[in-house]
């Protein structure tokens, strides 16, 4: 289960949501620090006893924005769309894909084009997907 403490475990990661969005540029006017509690768990986490912390172990999806050591969180309750960003189980090993549906077939690849892309036929037993990746979570 996923679980967003703060330093020192002194309980959940709660703080107050911003009322107004950041601007790229200087703001103009002053931002009300005052708003509604946001809760990290139930915004980054809505199936906690189904999501999952991971972290990327290569650098291949970094055209979807996800690098080497990135925290990526799993829903394994989501149905897997067109398009979406998945961790597999395939032989064994577990790795972080893109799926895309082409005709009867499902194909698992990386957004960097170093790997060839991976064709799972339909009722494949050594392949499966695993979970959905939701969010990324890496420093600056």
């Amino acid at each position: 289960m996923l679980q967003l403490t703060l330093p020192g475990g002194s309980g959940p990661f709660v703080f107050n949501r911003p009322q107004k969005q950041v601007p790229a540029e200087i703001p103009t006017e002053s931002m009300d620090s005052e708003g509604l509690p946001m809760d990290l768990n139930q915004l980054l986490a809505p199936h906690q006893g189904d999501t999952f912390v991971m972290q990327a172990g290569t650098d291949l999806m970094r055209q979807a924005g996800i690098l080497r050591g990135d925290l990526l969180l799993v829903d394994r309750t989501l149905a897997v769309r067109d398009g979406s960003i998945v961790i597999a189980w395939v032989n064994g090993q577990l790795l972080i894909r893109r799926y895309q549906e082409e005709r009867k077939s499902a194909v698992l690849s990386v957004d960097s084009g170093e790997l060839s892309p991976l064709i799972v036929p339909p009722h494949a037993d050594e392949i499966w997907i695993w979970g959905m990746v939701t969010h990324v979570i890496h420093p600056l």
